[in-house]
Protein backbone atom coordinates (compact mmCIF):
# COMPACT_ATOMS: atom_id res chain seq x y z
CA UNK A 1 0.00 0.00 0.00
CA UNK A 2 1.36 3.37 -0.85
CA UNK A 3 1.81 5.36 2.07
CA UNK A 4 0.34 9.16 2.55
CA UNK A 5 4.17 10.35 2.33
CA UNK A 6 4.76 8.39 -0.74
CA UNK A 7 1.58 9.39 -2.56
CA UNK A 8 2.13 13.15 -1.68
CA UNK A 9 6.31 13.02 -2.48
CA UNK A 10 5.55 11.17 -5.84
CA UNK A 11 2.92 14.10 -6.84
CA UNK A 12 5.55 16.35 -5.73
CA UNK A 13 8.25 15.18 -8.08
CA UNK A 14 7.31 16.62 -11.11
CA UNK A 15 7.06 19.62 -9.75
CA UNK A 16 10.57 20.07 -9.71
CA UNK A 17 11.33 18.48 -12.78
CA UNK A 18 9.30 20.36 -14.93
CA UNK A 19 11.24 23.93 -13.95
CA UNK A 20 14.56 24.81 -15.54
CA UNK A 21 16.42 25.43 -11.91
CA UNK A 22 14.78 22.77 -9.81
CA UNK A 23 16.92 19.65 -9.09
CA UNK A 24 18.37 17.68 -5.80
CA UNK A 25 20.22 20.97 -4.68
CA UNK A 26 16.91 23.54 -4.67
CA UNK A 27 15.06 20.77 -2.89
CA UNK A 28 17.70 20.42 -0.34
CA UNK A 29 17.93 24.32 0.36
CA UNK A 30 13.66 24.22 0.59
CA UNK A 31 13.54 21.99 2.92
CA UNK A 32 16.63 23.31 5.00
CA UNK A 33 14.58 26.99 4.99
CA UNK A 34 11.27 25.04 6.04
CA UNK A 35 13.39 23.58 8.72
CA UNK A 36 14.86 27.04 9.73
CA UNK A 37 11.39 28.19 9.95
CA UNK A 38 9.79 25.66 11.96
CA UNK A 39 12.41 25.82 14.17
CA UNK A 40 12.48 29.56 14.88
CA UNK A 41 8.25 29.14 14.76
CA UNK A 42 8.42 27.30 17.70
CA UNK A 43 10.92 29.09 19.93
CA UNK A 44 8.74 32.22 19.54
CA UNK A 45 5.37 30.19 20.02
CA UNK A 46 7.47 28.92 23.18
CA UNK A 47 8.55 32.16 24.30
CA UNK A 48 4.80 33.63 24.06
CA UNK A 49 3.21 31.13 25.31
CA UNK A 50 5.39 31.19 28.35
CA UNK A 51 4.23 34.42 30.06
CA UNK A 52 0.21 33.92 28.27
CA UNK A 53 -2.05 32.99 30.53
CA UNK A 54 -3.75 29.02 31.23
CA UNK A 55 -6.45 28.14 32.34
CA UNK A 56 -4.96 24.95 34.78
CA UNK A 57 -8.38 22.66 34.56
CA UNK A 58 -10.54 23.52 31.54
CA UNK A 59 -13.61 21.90 31.30
CA UNK A 60 -16.14 21.54 28.42
CA UNK A 61 -18.78 19.59 29.70
CA UNK A 62 -22.15 21.57 30.66
CA UNK A 63 -23.60 19.34 32.96
CA UNK A 64 -23.05 17.75 36.33
CA UNK A 65 -23.59 14.20 37.72
CA UNK A 66 -22.59 15.29 41.63
CA UNK A 67 -24.42 17.45 44.32
CA UNK A 68 -20.94 17.00 46.55
CA UNK A 69 -21.19 19.63 49.15
CA UNK A 70 -18.00 19.30 50.90
CA UNK A 71 -14.40 19.83 49.69
CA UNK A 72 -13.38 18.04 46.55
CA UNK A 73 -9.88 18.85 45.24
CA UNK A 74 -7.17 17.77 42.80
CA UNK A 75 -3.36 18.02 43.17
CA UNK A 76 -0.51 19.66 41.29
CA UNK A 77 3.31 20.78 41.84
CA UNK A 78 4.83 23.71 40.60
CA UNK A 79 7.99 23.27 38.13
CA UNK A 80 8.59 26.39 37.20
CA UNK A 81 7.65 29.77 39.02
CA UNK A 82 3.91 31.13 38.30
CA UNK A 83 1.66 33.53 39.39
CA UNK A 84 -2.22 32.90 39.65
CA UNK A 85 -4.36 35.78 39.07
CA UNK A 86 -7.88 34.40 39.25
CA UNK A 87 -9.66 31.46 41.12
CA UNK A 88 -12.56 29.10 39.01
CA UNK A 89 -15.46 26.99 39.96
CA UNK A 90 -17.52 24.85 37.43
CA UNK A 91 -20.81 26.06 36.49
CA UNK A 92 -23.36 23.43 36.20
CA UNK A 93 -25.37 24.11 33.01
CA UNK A 94 -23.18 27.18 32.41
CA UNK A 95 -26.18 29.33 33.66
CA UNK A 96 -24.76 31.00 36.90
CA UNK A 97 -24.75 29.93 40.64
CA UNK A 98 -28.55 28.89 42.83
CA UNK A 99 -25.82 29.13 45.67
CA UNK A 100 -22.63 30.19 46.79
CA UNK A 101 -19.61 28.20 46.35
CA UNK A 102 -16.02 28.74 46.81
CA UNK A 103 -12.55 28.39 45.58
CA UNK A 104 -9.61 27.39 47.59
CA UNK A 105 -5.85 27.06 47.31
CA UNK A 106 -4.10 24.96 49.84
CA UNK A 107 -0.06 23.75 50.54
CA UNK A 108 -0.74 20.35 50.11
CA UNK A 109 2.73 19.78 52.42
CA UNK A 110 0.91 21.35 55.40
CA UNK A 111 -2.50 21.35 54.51
CA UNK A 112 -2.26 25.45 54.93
CA UNK A 113 -4.95 27.49 52.90
CA UNK A 114 -2.69 29.87 50.90
CA UNK A 115 -5.85 31.87 49.79
CA UNK A 116 -9.89 31.96 48.62
CA UNK A 117 -12.40 33.14 46.35
CA UNK A 118 -16.30 32.93 46.98
CA UNK A 119 -18.82 33.16 44.17
CA UNK A 120 -22.01 34.81 44.75
CA UNK A 121 -25.01 33.43 43.47
CA UNK A 122 -26.01 34.71 39.58
CA UNK A 123 -23.58 35.04 36.90
CA UNK A 124 -20.62 35.75 38.78
CA UNK A 125 -17.38 35.61 37.15
CA UNK A 126 -16.18 34.98 33.48
CA UNK A 127 -17.49 32.37 31.71
CA UNK A 128 -14.40 29.65 30.62
CA UNK A 129 -15.62 26.89 29.38
CA UNK A 130 -17.97 25.54 31.70
CA UNK A 131 -16.31 27.33 34.47
CA UNK A 132 -16.63 30.99 35.93
CA UNK A 133 -13.26 32.70 37.16
CA UNK A 134 -13.05 35.66 39.55
CA UNK A 135 -9.69 37.33 39.67
CA UNK A 136 -7.71 37.43 43.32
CA UNK A 137 -7.09 41.14 44.81
CA UNK A 138 -3.88 40.72 43.27
CA UNK A 139 -1.72 37.64 41.64
CA UNK A 140 -0.57 34.52 44.26
CA UNK A 141 3.00 33.85 43.64
CA UNK A 142 3.86 30.39 43.64
CA UNK A 143 7.57 29.52 43.18
CA UNK A 144 9.08 26.34 41.92
CA UNK A 145 8.46 23.32 44.46
CA UNK A 146 5.24 24.38 45.35
CA UNK A 147 2.98 21.40 46.44
CA UNK A 148 -0.47 22.81 45.75
CA UNK A 149 -4.11 21.26 45.71
CA UNK A 150 -7.13 23.65 43.98
CA UNK A 151 -10.10 22.86 46.00
CA UNK A 152 -14.17 23.61 45.84
CA UNK A 153 -16.62 23.16 48.01
CA UNK A 154 -20.48 24.39 48.09
CA UNK A 155 -21.98 21.70 45.29
CA UNK A 156 -25.41 21.14 45.92
CA UNK A 157 -28.64 19.80 43.79
CA UNK A 158 -29.01 23.57 41.71
CA UNK A 159 -25.37 23.52 41.52
CA UNK A 160 -23.62 19.98 40.52
CA UNK A 161 -19.91 19.35 40.30
CA UNK A 162 -18.85 16.74 37.91
CA UNK A 163 -17.44 13.32 39.15
CA UNK A 164 -15.32 10.95 36.65
CA UNK A 165 -15.94 7.79 38.45
CA UNK A 166 -20.33 8.15 38.62
CA UNK A 167 -22.30 7.45 35.82
CA UNK A 168 -23.62 8.94 33.38
CA UNK A 169 -19.58 9.27 33.12
CA UNK A 170 -18.24 12.38 31.56
CA UNK A 171 -16.04 11.70 27.91
CA UNK A 172 -12.57 11.11 28.20
CA UNK A 173 -11.89 15.18 27.08
CA UNK A 174 -14.78 16.64 29.09
CA UNK A 175 -12.14 18.29 30.61
CA UNK A 176 -8.56 18.63 30.30
CA UNK A 177 -5.70 20.24 31.86
CA UNK A 178 -2.98 22.71 30.93
CA UNK A 179 0.14 22.60 32.06
CA UNK A 180 1.59 26.04 30.80
CA UNK A 181 4.44 24.89 28.79
CA UNK A 182 5.68 22.47 31.79
CA UNK A 183 5.40 25.26 34.15
CA UNK A 184 2.53 22.69 36.03
CA UNK A 185 3.10 18.71 36.92
CA UNK A 186 -0.42 17.25 37.52
CA UNK A 187 0.35 14.34 40.09
CA UNK A 188 -1.06 11.87 42.43
CA UNK A 189 -4.81 11.77 42.10
CA UNK A 190 -7.85 13.74 43.10
CA UNK A 191 -8.90 14.30 46.74
CA UNK A 192 -12.23 14.41 48.95
CA UNK A 193 -13.22 15.57 52.32
CA UNK A 194 -16.05 15.56 54.82
CA UNK A 195 -16.81 19.23 56.05
CA UNK A 196 -16.49 21.78 53.63
CA UNK A 197 -13.86 24.67 53.55
CA UNK A 198 -11.12 22.42 54.82
CA UNK A 199 -8.37 20.62 53.36
CA UNK A 200 -9.60 17.21 51.94
CA UNK A 201 -7.86 14.13 52.96
CA UNK A 202 -9.46 11.30 51.35
CA UNK A 203 -7.73 10.22 47.93
CA UNK A 204 -10.15 9.15 45.04
CA UNK A 205 -8.70 8.38 41.52
CA UNK A 206 -7.15 10.15 38.34
CA UNK A 207 -5.37 13.17 38.53
CA UNK A 208 -8.23 15.61 37.57
CA UNK A 209 -11.18 13.52 39.18
CA UNK A 210 -13.79 16.56 39.42
CA UNK A 211 -15.24 19.21 37.41
CA UNK A 212 -14.78 21.50 40.76
CA UNK A 213 -11.91 24.00 41.00
CA UNK A 214 -9.48 25.67 38.38
CA UNK A 215 -7.37 28.30 38.30
CA UNK A 216 -5.57 30.97 35.57
CA UNK A 217 -1.83 31.22 35.66
CA UNK A 218 0.91 32.87 34.02
CA UNK A 219 5.06 32.78 33.96
CA UNK A 220 6.52 36.43 34.80
CA UNK A 221 5.95 38.88 31.96
CA UNK A 222 9.22 40.47 30.64
CA UNK A 223 6.95 42.72 28.56
CA UNK A 224 3.59 44.11 28.18
CA UNK A 225 3.21 41.64 25.00
CA UNK A 226 3.50 38.94 27.35
CA UNK A 227 0.39 40.26 29.54
CA UNK A 228 -2.33 38.70 27.15
CA UNK A 229 -5.07 39.38 29.27
CA UNK A 230 -7.03 43.03 28.35
CA UNK A 231 -7.92 43.42 31.65
CA UNK A 232 -4.00 43.07 32.62
CA UNK A 233 -2.56 44.88 29.91
CA UNK A 234 0.61 46.25 31.91
CA UNK A 235 3.68 44.44 32.71
CA UNK A 236 5.43 45.92 36.04
CA UNK A 237 8.52 44.00 38.00
CA UNK A 238 6.88 40.23 36.43
CA UNK A 239 3.14 40.92 36.91
CA UNK A 240 0.60 42.58 34.70
CA UNK A 241 -2.14 44.73 35.80
CA UNK A 242 -4.14 47.57 34.60
CA UNK A 243 -2.72 50.19 32.68
CA UNK A 244 -4.18 52.91 34.42
CA UNK A 245 -5.24 53.48 37.93
CA UNK A 246 -4.92 51.25 40.59
CA UNK A 247 -2.13 48.34 38.87
CA UNK A 248 -3.60 45.66 40.99
CA UNK A 249 -7.78 45.89 40.12
CA UNK A 250 -8.89 45.17 44.07
CA UNK A 251 -5.92 47.04 45.65
CA UNK A 252 -6.53 50.96 46.48
CA UNK A 253 -6.42 53.34 48.78
CA UNK A 254 -3.50 53.06 51.96
CA UNK A 255 -2.99 49.30 50.34
CA UNK A 256 -2.47 49.69 46.93
CA UNK A 257 0.43 46.91 46.61
CA UNK A 258 0.38 43.24 47.21
CA UNK A 259 1.59 40.58 49.04
CA UNK A 260 1.73 37.99 46.61
CA UNK A 261 2.70 35.31 48.90
CA UNK A 262 -0.97 35.17 50.11
CA UNK A 263 -2.86 37.32 47.16
CA UNK A 264 -4.03 40.12 49.66
CA UNK A 265 -3.46 43.94 49.25
CA UNK A 266 -1.16 45.63 51.29
CA UNK A 267 0.53 48.93 51.78
CA UNK A 268 3.16 50.12 49.31
CA UNK A 269 6.93 50.46 50.43
CA UNK A 270 8.68 52.24 47.28
CA UNK A 271 8.29 54.52 44.69
CA UNK A 272 7.42 53.19 40.87
CA UNK A 273 10.06 52.04 38.66
CA UNK A 274 11.75 50.71 42.51
CA UNK A 275 12.28 46.46 42.01
CA UNK A 276 11.12 46.33 45.68
CA UNK A 277 8.24 43.56 46.42
CA UNK A 278 6.01 46.11 47.84
CA UNK A 279 6.95 49.15 45.25
CA UNK A 280 4.13 50.98 43.47
CA UNK A 281 4.16 49.32 40.05
CA UNK A 282 3.42 52.16 37.35
CA UNK A 283 4.03 55.23 35.93
CA UNK A 284 0.79 56.30 36.48
CA UNK A 285 0.67 56.10 40.04
CA UNK A 286 4.00 56.19 40.63
CA UNK A 287 4.50 57.86 44.00
CA UNK A 288 3.86 55.85 47.71
CA UNK A 289 2.47 58.12 50.07
CA UNK A 290 1.39 56.37 53.56
CA UNK A 291 0.60 53.00 51.83
CA UNK A 292 -1.41 54.21 48.92
CA UNK A 293 0.27 54.60 44.92
CA UNK A 294 -0.53 58.09 43.75
CA UNK A 295 -0.19 60.61 40.62
CA UNK A 296 2.90 62.58 42.69
CA UNK A 297 4.71 63.58 45.94
CA UNK A 298 6.83 66.48 47.71
CA UNK A 299 9.71 64.11 46.38
CA UNK A 300 8.08 62.35 43.10
CA UNK A 301 7.03 64.86 40.44
CA UNK A 302 7.80 62.43 37.26
CA UNK A 303 4.28 61.91 36.52
CA UNK A 304 3.85 66.19 36.33
CA UNK A 305 5.81 67.27 32.88
CA UNK A 306 3.44 69.62 32.11
CA UNK A 307 4.23 73.30 31.95
CA UNK A 308 0.46 74.53 33.13
CA UNK A 309 0.66 71.98 36.17
CA UNK A 310 4.51 71.46 37.44
CA UNK A 311 4.39 71.15 40.50
CA UNK A 312 2.11 67.98 43.38
CA UNK A 313 -0.78 69.79 44.93
CA UNK A 314 -2.14 68.48 48.59
CA UNK A 315 -4.11 65.62 46.92
CA UNK A 316 -1.64 64.06 45.59
CA UNK A 317 -2.04 65.38 42.21
CA UNK A 318 -0.28 67.52 39.47
CA UNK A 319 -1.05 70.86 39.72
CA UNK A 320 -0.32 74.35 38.77
CA UNK A 321 2.61 76.21 41.27
CA UNK A 322 1.99 77.87 44.43
CA UNK A 323 5.20 77.97 46.37
CA UNK A 324 9.08 78.45 45.18
CA UNK A 325 11.06 75.58 45.11
CA UNK A 326 12.61 75.17 48.70
CA UNK A 327 9.90 76.98 50.26
CA UNK A 328 7.23 76.14 52.68
CA UNK A 329 4.14 76.22 51.11
CA UNK A 330 2.34 73.55 48.90
CA UNK A 331 2.34 73.05 45.36
CA UNK A 332 6.27 73.56 45.11
CA UNK A 333 8.61 74.15 41.99
CA UNK A 334 10.07 70.65 41.80
CA UNK A 335 13.15 71.64 41.09
CA UNK A 336 15.92 74.41 41.53
CA UNK A 337 16.81 75.01 37.80
CA UNK A 338 13.23 76.59 37.32
CA UNK A 339 12.52 77.16 40.85
CA UNK A 340 10.49 80.66 40.58
CA UNK A 341 6.80 80.00 40.85
CA UNK A 342 4.67 82.75 38.41
CA UNK A 343 1.60 84.25 39.20
CA UNK A 344 0.23 82.06 36.18
CA UNK A 345 1.57 78.90 38.20
CA UNK A 346 3.84 77.86 35.89
CA UNK A 347 7.61 77.36 36.96
CA UNK A 348 10.70 79.73 35.42
CA UNK A 349 14.32 80.43 35.84
CA UNK A 350 12.52 84.31 37.28
CA UNK A 351 9.85 85.78 37.66
CA UNK A 352 11.94 89.33 37.87
CA UNK A 353 15.19 91.17 36.96
CA UNK A 354 16.51 90.31 41.05
CA UNK A 355 16.46 86.77 40.19
CA UNK A 356 19.39 87.22 37.09
CA UNK A 357 22.47 87.89 36.71
CA UNK A 358 24.71 91.13 36.76
CA UNK A 359 24.03 92.25 33.18
CA UNK A 360 20.72 90.30 32.84
CA UNK A 361 17.20 91.06 32.66
CA UNK A 362 13.64 88.61 33.21
CA UNK A 363 12.10 88.33 30.12
CA UNK A 364 8.42 87.98 29.56
CA UNK A 365 8.56 84.06 29.36
CA UNK A 366 10.67 83.83 32.80
CA UNK A 367 14.35 83.30 31.43
CA UNK A 368 17.28 85.48 32.40
CA UNK A 369 18.74 87.03 29.40
CA UNK A 370 21.20 89.36 28.60
CA UNK A 371 20.46 93.12 29.52
CA UNK A 372 20.24 95.29 26.01
CA UNK A 373 23.69 97.53 26.09
CA UNK A 374 21.36 100.58 24.85
CA UNK A 375 19.67 100.52 28.08
CA UNK A 376 16.37 99.43 27.22
CA UNK A 377 15.35 96.63 29.77
CA UNK A 378 13.85 94.70 27.16
CA UNK A 379 16.21 92.90 25.45
CA UNK A 380 15.40 95.71 22.47
CA UNK A 381 11.55 96.77 22.44
CA UNK A 382 12.49 99.84 23.45
CA UNK A 383 11.05 102.87 21.13
CA UNK A 384 13.17 104.59 18.48
CA UNK A 385 16.19 102.05 18.76
CA UNK A 386 14.46 98.60 17.71
CA UNK A 387 16.16 98.30 14.39
CA UNK A 388 12.84 99.52 12.67
CA UNK A 389 10.04 98.06 14.76
CA UNK A 390 9.00 102.02 15.00
CA UNK A 391 7.92 104.12 12.03
CA UNK A 392 11.56 105.94 12.69
CA UNK A 393 12.05 108.35 9.51
CA UNK A 394 10.24 109.64 7.00
CA UNK A 395 11.59 110.53 3.75
CA UNK A 396 9.78 113.21 2.92
CA UNK A 397 10.50 115.16 6.17
CA UNK A 398 7.20 114.90 7.57
CA UNK A 399 6.54 114.32 11.39
CA UNK A 400 7.02 110.73 12.47
CA UNK A 401 4.12 108.14 13.39
CA UNK A 402 6.54 106.65 16.80
CA UNK A 403 9.43 108.91 19.06
CA UNK A 404 11.81 108.15 16.02
CA UNK A 405 14.21 110.43 14.39
CA UNK A 406 12.49 112.21 11.00
CA UNK A 407 15.06 113.21 8.48
CA UNK A 408 14.28 116.61 8.40
CA UNK A 409 11.78 117.05 11.13
CA UNK A 410 9.71 120.51 10.14
CA UNK A 411 10.49 120.74 6.31
CA UNK A 412 9.46 124.01 4.51
CA UNK A 413 9.49 122.57 1.62
CA UNK A 414 10.50 123.94 -1.88
CA UNK A 415 9.67 127.05 -3.57
CA UNK A 416 7.54 127.75 -6.60
CA UNK A 417 8.46 130.80 -9.00
CA UNK A 418 9.49 132.44 -5.84
CA UNK A 419 6.60 131.78 -3.32
CA UNK A 420 6.57 130.65 0.04
CA UNK A 421 5.61 127.18 1.52
CA UNK A 422 3.74 127.41 4.72
CA UNK A 423 5.51 124.63 6.47
CA UNK A 424 3.42 122.09 8.80
CA UNK A 425 3.09 122.31 12.52
CA UNK A 426 4.32 119.57 14.19
CA UNK A 427 1.53 118.21 16.96
CA UNK A 428 3.34 117.00 19.64
CA UNK A 429 6.84 117.05 21.19
CA UNK A 430 9.81 115.59 19.68
CA UNK A 431 13.27 116.33 18.45
CA UNK A 432 14.17 115.88 14.81
CA UNK A 433 18.15 116.05 13.72
CA UNK A 434 18.40 119.64 13.88
CA UNK A 435 17.04 119.75 16.90
CA UNK A 436 13.34 120.92 15.68
CA UNK A 437 9.85 120.05 17.32
CA UNK A 438 8.17 116.98 15.24
CA UNK A 439 5.01 114.89 16.16
CA UNK A 440 4.94 112.03 17.96
CA UNK A 441 1.67 110.54 16.45
CA UNK A 442 1.33 111.94 13.02
CA UNK A 443 -2.20 112.06 11.65
CA UNK A 444 -3.67 110.98 8.48
CA UNK A 445 -4.70 114.37 8.01
CA UNK A 446 -1.27 116.03 8.10
CA UNK A 447 -0.02 113.20 5.63
CA UNK A 448 -2.94 114.01 2.98
CA UNK A 449 -1.71 118.07 3.66
CA UNK A 450 1.90 117.41 2.54
CA UNK A 451 0.48 115.46 -0.24
CA UNK A 452 -1.67 118.41 -1.41
CA UNK A 453 1.32 120.78 -0.92
CA UNK A 454 3.35 118.36 -3.22
CA UNK A 455 0.85 117.96 -6.13
CA UNK A 456 0.57 122.03 -5.92
CA UNK A 457 4.38 122.34 -6.92
CA UNK A 458 4.20 120.13 -9.51
CA UNK A 459 1.06 122.00 -11.14
CA UNK A 460 3.43 125.54 -10.77
CA UNK A 461 5.90 123.59 -12.27
CA UNK A 462 3.87 122.78 -15.02
CA UNK A 463 2.47 125.91 -15.50
CA UNK A 464 6.05 128.00 -15.36
CA UNK A 465 7.22 125.32 -18.31
CA UNK A 466 4.61 126.79 -20.56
Amino acid sequence: MTSFRDSHDSHRAPLFTSFPWSGPRLRSRLQAGAAALAFFATIAGASAASAAETVAYEVTTTAGNQNYENSIGMDFDVAKAVDVYELGVFDDGADGFAHELTAYIYDRDTQALVTKLTFAPGMTGRLVGSSRFLPLPCPLHLPVDFHGSIVADGFSDADHNGNRNLSPTPDADAWTTHDGGGALVFTGKSRYGSAPNAYPTSVDAYVDNYAAGSFVFAEACTANTDCTNTARPTCANGLCGASTGSFFAGCTGATASCDTTTATCAACSADHPSTAAMACRTADMPACVSGACVQCSETNTSKCTTETAPACGENHECAACQTDFGGTGPAKCPTAEKGKCRTDGKCAVCTGNADCGTDEVCNATGECVDAPKDGGTDGGTDAGTDGGKDAGKDDAGSPGTDAGKADSGSSTGGDDDGGAVTPIEPSASGEDDSGCSVSSSGTTGSSMAVLGIGVALAMAMLRRKR
